[in-house]
This record gives C-alpha cells, sequence and structure tokens, in this order.
C-alpha cells in the first residue's frame, strides 16, 4: 500500500537500481545514434535549420506533439491536478483548445511566408532590420522561460531516479541536448521528438490503464474516489483509543478528519484543535556542504537566530529548524526566496513547512494506524475553486481568465512550434501536421486526467516528493508521475516512466535550442550583422556556437531555480508568446494597414508589459508584497501587445508594407515563390500576384 512513499524515501537514500540506469543509457545511446545518422546529411543551412523541407505530414505532426508535450506537460500536469484538482486539470484544457488558433489561423501561412524563422514572417512586409531585431529578442525571451522550466524538471527526475545531484543532473541534460543541435541540426531533434512522443503517449496509456485497473475499470468509481481525497498523513503510528494524531498537513481546527488508505476512510473525527509542531522542515535549493549537529544555529539576511533541530547530513537539501521564517518562500521558482546562512554557506529556502502538526480529535480513535496512513481533510478534487476562486486569493477568478487567455492564444505564438513547419514541403503538409498533432495531443491531455487525480487518490497529494537521507518529506509536485507509476507498476515501470520524462525533456529543450540557434544565426548575424551576405556554413556556425551559449545560460537559470513547477514556469513563457508574438503574427497576416511601426511597437509592448507584470507579481522579486497579485499577466499583457500595434501602427505614416500585403497575400495562399531565394523576406512571387512598391 505505501510502496510508493517508501521508493520515494528511498530514492534518496540508496543506491540507483540497474533497471533505472538501463532505460537513461538505453534512450541516450538511441537517440545519440539518431545524432550521428543525422550528421551526415547536414551539408547545408537548409538541411540543418529545416530538415531540408523533407519531413512528411504525419512526421512533423509526431514531432510538433513531442514538442509540446514538454515537462510541462507531463510533469508539471500531474503534479498540479495531483495538488489542485480540478483548477490543475484547467491547464490540460487550455493548452489543447491551443491548438485550434494554430490550425486554422497561422500554420498554412506561417508554411508559405517563412524560411527558417518567426521573424521572416513578420519581416516579409516590413523594414527589414528592426523587425527581425526585436522579433529575435522575443523569440529568445519566450524560449528562455520555456527553457528553464524542462531543465528544472529534468534535474528532479534525474535527481530522483539515478541519485545524482540536482546541478549536476541539469548539466548532463544541456550537455547531451547540445551534442543534438550541434551535429544533427534540425533532422536529429526531429527524430528525437518523434520517438520521444511515441515512447510518452505509450508510457501513458499504460500508466493510465494501470490507474483505472485500480478501480476495476470502473469510472464513476475512479471519479468518485477524488472527492475523498486526504491531503495529509501520519508522522508517527497511533494506538487505538488515542485522542491526538500527528499530520504533516491538510487539517484545521472544525473540520472533519479522516483516517484511512487510498481514498477510502476507515473512520472520520472532527478536529477540536490544531497545533503547529516544530520544528519546521526548510526545503533548500542547493544541498548541504559539510554536516550540520543538533543544536547549530542558523541566521537569515535579516539577522534572525534558528536553532537546527534534527541533524543534518552533507549532501541533503533540507534542514529541520526550531521555528519558521518570518518571510514564507513562496512555491514557484521565480520568487524571491528567503536566505539562511549555514556553517557560513549561504543557501536560498524552497520552501517552509511545519515538519507536523497535532490534531486533537473529539472522540478517541477506534483503530490503530501505522505511520504514513493518509489522514486530513477530505478534499473534493473535483470541485472547481480549489486553486483559482475569490476565497482562495483575491483575485482568484480573474487570475483563471488570465491563464486561459495565455494558454489558448500562447500556443500561436510560440517559436519553436512555429518553426516546425518550415520542416515540411508545403501548405498542406502542414495543415497534416496540425492534424495528426491535435490526434496525438488531445490522446494525451485526456489521459492527464488519470495521470493527476490518480497520483491524488492512490498515492496522496501530501506523498508527492522524496524523503531526503535525513528523513525529511520534501515535496516536489513534478515527481506526481513516476511516484505514481512506482505505486501502480512498481521498480521496473517506474524506472521506465521517469526515463519518459527524462527523454521528454531531452527532446523538448533540444527543439527550444536549435529555435534558439536559428534565431540569433539567421536573423541577428546573417541578416542585420552581415546584411544578407555570408561565407558559406558561416550561418550554421554561428548557429552551432549559439547552442553553446543557449546551453550555458538555461544550465545556469536553471540552478538558480530549483523547486518550481514546470507548468507553472511555462504558463508565463506562454503569456510572454501571446502578448508578444501573436498581436504582430495576426496584424500582419490579416490588417493591411499594418507597418513596421506597428510590428515593433506591438513586440515592444506586449514583451515589455509581460515582463514587467511578472517582475512586479509575488513571482518576482517583491514576493508578497507585489503590486500585481494575479498569478499569470496575460489578461493584461495581451491586450496591451494588441493595443501596442495599434496606436504605433495608426500613428505611423509608412505605406509600404500595405503596398507589399497582396504580394504576401498572394503568397500566403497559394505557397507560389516559397522556395525563391530571399530578396526583400525570402523572394518575390510571379509579377500577376505582386504589387507595386513604391519606395517611400
Amino acid at each position: 500500500m505505501w510502496h510508493s512513499v517508501l521508493a520515494a524515501g528511498a530514492a534518496t537514500s540508496k543506491d540507483p537500481s540497474g533497471i533505472a540506469i538501463a532505460f537513461f543509457v538505453i534512450f541516450v545511446a538511441i537517440t545519440l545514434v539518431i545524432t550521428y545518422w543525422a550528421s551526415k546529411r547536414n551539408k547545408s543551412a537548409n538541411q540543418f535549420f529545416a530538415a531540408g523541407r523533407s519531413i512528411k505530414g504525419w512526421q512533423n505532426g509526431i514531432a510538433v506533439a513531442g514538442d509540446y508535450m514538454s515537462a510541462a506537460s507531463f510533469l508539471g500536469i500531474a503534479g498540479i491536478i495531483s495538488t489542485q484538482g480540478y483548477d490543475g486539470f484547467l491547464y490540460s484544457v487550455g493548452w489543447l483548445v491551443a491548438y485550434l488558433t494554430v490550425l486554422l489561423i497561422v500554420a498554412e501561412p506561417l508554411r508559405n511566408l517563412g524560411k527558417y524563422t518567426l521573424a521572416d514572417v513578420l519581416a516579409y512586409r516590413m523594414h527589414d532590420k528592426p523587425v527581425r531585431a526585436v522579433a529575435a529578442f522575443s523569440t529568445l525571451t519566450v524560449t528562455t522561460f520555456y527553457m528553464i522550466a524542462q531543465m528544472v524538471g529534468a534535474g528532479s527526475v534525474v535527481n530522483l531516479l539515478l541519485k545524482l545531484d540536482y546541478n549536476l543532473a541539469v548539466t548532463i541534460v544541456g550537455i547531451v541536448m547540445v551534442c543534438y543541435v550541434v551535429f544533427g541540426g534540425m533532422v536529429a531533434t526531429t527524430w528525437v521528438q518523434i520517438v520521444k512522443a511515441l515512447l510518452l503517449i505509450a508510457g501513458t496509456i499504460v500508466l493510465s490503464i494501470l490507474v483505472l485497473a485500480q478501480f476495476n475499470f470502473d469510472f464513476g468509481k475512479f471519479f468518485d474516489q477524488t472527492t475523498k481525497v486526504q491531503s495529509g498523513k501520519l508522522t508517527a503510528a497511533v494506538p487505538a483509543g488515542a485522542t491526538e494524531v500527528t499530520v504533516t498537513s491538510g487539517v484545521a481546527k472544525g473540520q472533519n478528519i479522516q483516517i484511512g488508505s487510498d481514498g477510502a476512510a476507515n473512520e472520520t473525527l472532527k478536529v477540536v484543535d490544531v497545533v503547529n509542531n516544530t520544528p519546521w522542515v526548510y526545503s533548500l535549493a542547493d544541498v548541504l556542504n559539510n554536516d550540520v549537529p543538533v543544536g547549530a544555529t542558523v541566521t537569515d539576511r535579516a539577522g534572525n537566530q534558528y536553532k537546527v533541530a534534527a541533524a543534518a547530513k552533507a549532501n541533503t537539501k533540507a534542514i529541520r529548524l526550531d521555528k519558521n521564517l518570518p518571510v514564507a518562500a513562496g512555491t514557484l521558482g521565480l520568487s524571491q526566496k528567503p536566505e539562511v546562512v549555514v556553517n557560513g554557506q549561504s543557501i536560498k529556502v524552497i520552501s517552509t513547512a511545519p515538519a507536523s502538526i497535532t490534531a486533537k480529535l473529539d472522540h478517541p480513535l477506534a483503530n490503530a494506524y501505522p505511520a504514513s496512513t493518509l489522514a486530513g481533510s477530505p478534499t473534493d478534487f473535483m470541485k472547481p475553486g480549489r486553486r483559482y476562486s475569490n476565497t482562495q486569493e483575491k483575485w482568484g477568478a480573474l487570475d483563471l481568465i488570465s491563464l486561459g487567455m495565455a494558454l489558448i492564444l500562447g500556443t500561436a505564438g510560440l517559436p519553436h512550434i512555429l518553426v516546425r513547419f518550415y520542416t515540411v514541403p508545403n501548405a498542406i503538409e502542414a495543415r497534416k501536421s496540425v492534424v495528426w498533432a491535435m490526434i496525438i495531443i488531445g490522446t494525451f491531455y485526456i489521459m492527464t486526467t488519470f495521470l493527476g487525480f490518480g497520483a491524488a487518490t492512490l498515492v496522496g497529494p501530501a506523498n508527492v516528493g522524496t524523503v531526503d537521507g535525513n528523513g525529511a518529506f520534501v515535496v516536489n509536485t513534478n515527481l506526481a508521475a513516476p511516484v505514481l507509476a512506482d505505486k501502480v507498476g512498481g521498480e521496473v515501470f517506474y524506472a521506465f516512466i521517469a526515463s519518459i520524462a527524462f527523454a521528454t525533456i531531452l527532446a523538448v529543450v533540444a527543439g527550444l535550442t536549435i529555435t534558439a540557434s536559428t534565431t540569433f544565426a539567421h536573423d541577428v548575424w546573417y541578416s542585420i550583422i552581415r546584411n544578407g551576405q555570408e561565407r558559406p556554413g558561416e550561418q550554421v556556425l554561428v548557429a552551432r556556437i549559439t547552442a553553446f551559449v543557449v546551453a550555458i545560460l538555461a544550465i545556469l537559470l536553471a540552478i538558480a531555480m530549483p523547486g518550481a513547477n514546470a507548468a507553472a514556469l511555462v504558463a508565463l513563457a506562454f503569456a510572454v508568446a501571446a502578448s508578444a508574438n501573436l498581436p504582430v503574427i495576426l496584424f500582419t497576416l490579416f490588417w493591411k494597414r499594418f507597418n513596421t511601426a506597428g510590428a515593433v511597437g506591438g513586440l515592444c509592448g506586449g514583451l515589455i508589459s509581460s515582463l514587467f507584470l511578472i517582475v512586479i507579481s509575488f513571482n518576482g522579486p517583491l514576493g508578497a508584497n507585489a503590486p500585481f497579485q494575479l498569478e499569470n499577466p496575460g489578461i493584461v499583457s495581451i491586450p496591451a501587445g494588441f493595443l501596442s500595434a495599434f496606436v504605433f501602427t495608426f500613428f505611423s505614416k509608412e505605406t509600404l508594407s500595405s503596398h507589399k500585403y497582396t504580394e504576401m497575400h498572394f503568397r500566403a495562399e497559394t505557397g507560389i515563390g516559397a522556395e525563391v531565394a530571399v530578396g526583400h523576406a525570402i523572394g518575390a512571387v510571379p509579377a500577376v500576384a505582386a504589387a507595386p512598391s513604391p519606395e517611400e
């Protein structure tokens, strides 16, 4: 019954299993073979950046799904649903619906107008350099946010399964990812994503079946159990007749407490009082350099002193102190973290929580229960409002709308998704790509129901995480799917699912890296710095160098933000993409009056507003004192992006972009001339379609 909890604890206290190592080695070996094969085909910039436009629609559809089903999808969503219930499932709904925007609006014209990057489309009928410069910066910003989430997820999974230090795990992922991009280019990245997508779908189907098997494949019983989830567990065994119990969390004065297992409570009692016990568990951003004895003094940045309540070993990431920090640590990786000084080592604190809560009961227990039995106030995970309601937070309803806007509109502005449409030979195959992607992604997101609610019901929200070498439980919502796999499938399946998560991260990070590399090499180096003139092979060389730089940046940022939920971080990337990129894409394609000033203004307005709101939100350095209290800035920054694009266009006198609109529209609809050498952006269409373009 408690195999998952014990395994999670053992994961940090014993040597990694041979099965886990074997799965990781096999996958990495397969992908490196693909990279070697792909390296033989990279003879030109077209092959390196766009796979020679030789990818079939169904192949690209699977690769798009592989790019889209990231650590946020597999790890982050399962984790959020397992702790936030129905409100967490809204991430699945938002990201699935988002592909309708891609299918109906942007996929075909992007394929017909672009060459390698999003900026190719935006600069088609505008003055080239200013639009490319700002578009490139926007692309790099979005991919950076997205990449942080993947790397954080990678560190969590590898740290759990292979017992490698989080920082080392992140570094290894960065190195392997660079190999894919530098040597294999888009061909290797595409096929790695195809392999990963197929593995992910297969693993998710099997995991869903195993979860449903626990309920005899009775959907009614499965969802009924989600109304009886306990969010805490007993920290110590209790005898029959006890009048108080010690739990990890999930109880409050006046509530009922259920004690039982797997959603089936053995008895229910009323809590007449609660006591937050000391010590408090401090989850740390980095490992302790040295052993810390009981009674040692710890200080925070404000000079407050605390006593160590339990000995902490070196190389662990948790410590128990005799009282809580005066400033609560945030739950997202972008939050400003309190810092404590331990033996001269300054470490940020990811989260703080009482090691246990004493619940005093209204009558004695009828039964005896062992430690780790699920215990807490029952939580209906199918009821909306656990995360987004005005009773939970002041702006809950607006936060939900803001999140929905970011998720649904952001996909159509994600650079690493949009560049995938340049790998197919024509617009028909681009449409096929989206249809295939929607089928696969839809299937996957439906199954996140069983992953998230299955983890909540079978494992329990209080058990989503690991136990360190000191016996302190460290919450990590990114581990819901692997811990659930261990619960229902045992060690072999647990290792397989964790390996799939690792594969997921590698593939998505590779896609992000090649997008960032292509953007810098093509839009900044080739188009702006070199004015469209280059020596043979120079563009690919610059892209490869950029890949190394991007990898180093991603590694450093991920190391600085441990403990972040992958889905929450990616949602911020979607908000930036929806605010900066989408308004300019839509106006470029469908508004004749739109011009260079509008494109630059829209990109800057959306980018600046979204980033500024993130900085002044509680995700930023101001924490709980931030003036902007919404979790996602989309509800403000997306309209700001559209408004900026409109206002700057309205006050500009430029006419060149209007004259070139007919030419652009013809190519967007037909694809004729899409492969002609670069002219203003990528070439000229037949004279019958081209409108005159007088100089201003």
